[in-house]
């Protein structure tokens, strides 16, 4: 059983979420480490400990963790990408970790960063181990099956969504009849679909994958009410996430309101592939 557990967390309710899968399953401490303008102030209810870190203090964040005795952690909920070029406050640390990574794509920093933890005793771990739960199941998870083109169409966007994902650029696309309409960058996924619903209107298929050999560990693809509502909004029919790799938070509650959205959502498998 676990003692400590520490959080690294970001925006939107998956830190939450971590914190009560971890609860649930015996974590006896929650240690969280919360970003300045990110995170939301109800981790508190939920964490034993929390300390507030604007982003980029990296040496503050590893002292705090070993102030408290966390020898494990997870990175739960993402950074607004577009703050990553603002003024961010960089302790010596941090800047010394940037100057050694030639891409600065999600992947390299998460991977640079998870090596300076692990130099301090601090293991980042699967993000998704308190939340098995809420990962996407194979197949149509809100029941009645759509028209068969729609299916075609997620088919049609896999092997591009993850070609796309492999280059580190974004994990979500937006197909309409066998074309692609949009491409996530550093927007992120619900601006890149309303940007498809300005170009092509209504009808869209959404695809969202993980890269071929996606590091558990985090950059993992989560959708959560908020794109749900996006989706509403910009009126595209389909979801297609991965089984057993994509998280969808509130699981229950989210396949519930997409039924009532006329929203479809699909568990891609190999057999997609």
């Amino acid at each position: 059983m676990m003692d400590n557990l520490g959080i690294i967390a970001g925006n939107g309710d998956y830190p939450i979420l971590v914190a009560k899968g971890a609860r649930r399953s015996g974590v006896k401490r929650i240690i969280t480490a919360a970003l300045v303008g990110e995170t939301e102030k109800g981790i508190e209810s939920f964490s034993d400990v929390v300390c507030w870190i604007e982003i980029g203090q990296l040496g503050k964040l590893i002292s705090f963790f070993r102030k408290n005795n966390v020898s494990q952690v997870i990175m739960a909920g993402q950074v607004t990408p577009t703050r990553l070029f603002g003024r961010l406050k960089l302790d010596l640390r941090m800047v010394k970790l940037l100057a050694r990574i030639k891409m600065k794509g999600a992947e390299p920093i998460f991977s640079t960063v998870a090596d300076e933890l692990s130099r301090d005793g601090i293991e980042l771990i699967d993000s998704s181990v308190f939340m098995k739960d809420q990962l996407a199941e194979k197949g149509w998870m809100t029941g009645k099956k759509p028209d068969a083109k729609y299916l075609a169409d997620i088919r049609f966007g896999l092997k591009i969504a993850r070609g796309i994902a492999d280059l580190d650029i974004g994990q979500t696309i937006v197909v309409k009849d066998k074309a692609v309409v949009a491409v996530e960058a550093i927007e992120g996924t619900d601006a890149t679909i309303r940007r498809a619903a300005s170009l092509a209107g209504p009808e869209a298929v959404i695809v969202k994958v993980c890269k071929k050999k996606q590091d558990m560990r985090f950059d993992l693809p989560v959708v959560g009410s908020r794109t749900l509502d996006v989706m509403k909004e910009s009126r595209a029919r389909i979801l297609a996430v991965e089984s057993g790799r994509s998280l969808i938070l509130d699981k229950d509650q989210f396949l519930k309101k997409a039924r009532e959205a006329g929203v479809h959502v699909y568990g891609i498998s190999e057999e997609d592939a």
